[in-house]
């Protein structure tokens, strides 16, 4: 029988090689998900502590969190920090030049490549999906792998049940809308769905179904309504199942 093993001597040239590679920090960069927000597409953002964690830098707050030093430099201005609803604190990847990083673009791959001090990350933007589930009233909201956001909803009650299915996000968006059928009821924020169902804020958002069909989100704790309407995209995934059981 022929033998297919790797001869001793070859395998330690392929160890010295890998480890070579990741001396250099080239070929194992990290990798981590990019988020974007649907009013700026173009402009990719990453967790703070993520890529200060992999490249070696720096980082704190100063005035009761309100100001971001990285490698001692301020870089908290508009458009630049963003947070998630649960306070994590997002950096544009552009910013990161202005820090000492060397940032590679490859519009090809949609996959910026940071580099620093012979460390390395990449950050890829990734695709958006929302969930949400009737059965224990909740919304998920992804962005590649990373779950951005999970909040309370509530949706249609008994007789105006929300329908379930795979749907997308929009076309129609608006930061206040009035609703039509309910006596120009306001609806902050909101997502067309399917038709007249649409996800947006509401003052009350008991843990049970209780609209006329739509999805209420919470207004107050962060604002998740808010958060999700300037994060959704037209055309973003979104997948209502189960069914109330209380």
């Amino acid at each position: 029988m022929k033998d297919y093993t790797t001869p001793r001597g070859s395998r330690i040239v392929i160890l010295l090689a890998l480890l070579l590679a990741m001396s250099s920090g080239s070929a194992w960069a990290q990798a981590l998900s990019g988020i974007t927000f649907a009013g700026k597409p173009n402009t990719l953002f990453v967790g703070v502590r993520k890529v200060t964690d992999v490249l070696g830098w720096s980082v704190h707050w100063e005035q009761a969190g309100q100001t971001l030093y990285i490698n001692d430099r301020s870089v908290t201005s508009a458009g630049t920090v963003r947070r998630l609803p649960d306070g994590t604190a997002l950096l544009a990847v552009s910013a990161l030049r202005y820090l000492g990083g060397e940032v590679v673009w490859d519009a090809t791959s949609g996959t910026v490549t940071i580099k620093s001090g012979g460390r390395s990350l990449q950050v890829t933007r990734g695709a958006k999906r929302v969930e949400v589930d009737c059965t224990t009233q909740r919304l998920r909201a992804w962005q590649g792998d990373t779950l951005l956001l999970e909040t309370a909803v509530s949706t249609g009650r008994s007789g105006s049940r929300t329908p379930t299915g795979e749907f997308t996000a929009g076309p129609y968006k608006s930061r206040m809308h009035y609703s039509g059928l309910y006596n120009d009821a306001p609806m902050p924020y909101s997502v067309q769905v399917n038709g007249n169902v649409f996800i947006h804020g509401f003052g009350s958002v008991p843990r049970y179904p209780a609209s006329h069909g739509c999805i209420r989100v919470p207004l107050n704790a962060g604002n998740p309504a808010r958060w999700f309407y300037e994060w959704v995209d037209r055309r973003t995934p979104i997948r209502i199942k189960g069914r109330w059981q209380g």
